[in-house]
């Protein structure tokens, strides 16, 4: 079986977002799911305690390989997410790494 990726994303908008620009921005991933569902999980969330350093909003998606995440980034709602954000001048960290199945534990 292939190793498990997760693509980590930390997004930071030097100016911040408004309200609006912030549930538009979480409306766009909420149907990922239905409209690209190439992954096995998604988490997006906004920093709870302060430490972010700016980097205020997460993405985190989970491949069961390498090959989902590469169809997955051509996406095209993918790409309008992403497309969004750039135009907002975000600034992000991205980690693309494979999961040592001896770290993974579900509840």
């Amino acid at each position: 079986m292939s190793e498990q990726i997760q693509h980590l994303v930390l997004f930071h908008f030097p100016r911040g977002l408004s309200p609006d620009e912030e549930r538009e921005m979480f409306d766009q991933v909420r149907p990922w799911y239905r409209d690209i569902g190439r992954f096995s999980r998604l988490r997006f969330g906004r920093d709870q305690s302060g430490r972010s350093r700016g980097y205020d909003y997460a993405l985190l998606v989970e491949f069961d390989d390498r090959r989902a995440l590469e169809r997955y980034l051509p996406h095209p709602v993918h790409r309008a997410f992403a497309d969004w954000v750039h135009a907002r001048g975000s600034e992000e960290i991205v980690v693309d790494y494979g999961v040592a199945s001896a770290t993974v534990t579900d509840k």
